[in-house]
């Protein structure tokens, strides 16, 4: 887990944050060192395609088990959010049951 610094959930097409959850304590202080940080190659982002949005993880490195964990979290809000993210809206209601979904796939 120490390699994954984040999750986020994107628009598909301007790549917008519908939702992010930060791991790492210097990205949840500061999210605007992420570009830097990517930018000096510190860190990376893994994106795994959803039906409706974009789900992504900042690593330290990409590791197999990266994909599999984006995965798992991909299928699980597709199943709990699914109508609302086929009719388009980007907003999730109710955050407690997403950062749920969040503790229960990557702190698991």
């Amino acid at each position: 887990m120490s390699n994954i610094l984040a999750c986020l959930i994107l628009e598909t097409d301007t790549g917008i944050p519908l939702y992010s959850h930060f791991f790492d304590k210097e990205l949840k202080a500061n999210p605007n060192l992420v570009p830097q940080k990517i930018r000096s190659r510190e860190i990376k982002m893994v994106h795994e395609m959803g039906k409706h949005t974009v789900f992504s993880a900042l690593v330290t490195q990409e590791t197999p088990d990266v994909k599999e964990i984006l995965k798992k979290f991909r299928d699980r809000i597709e199943d709990v959010y699914n109508d609302g993210l086929k009719r388009g809206e980007g907003n999730f209601a109710d955050f407690v049951i997403l950062d749920n979904i969040v503790k229960e796939i990557f702190l698991e």
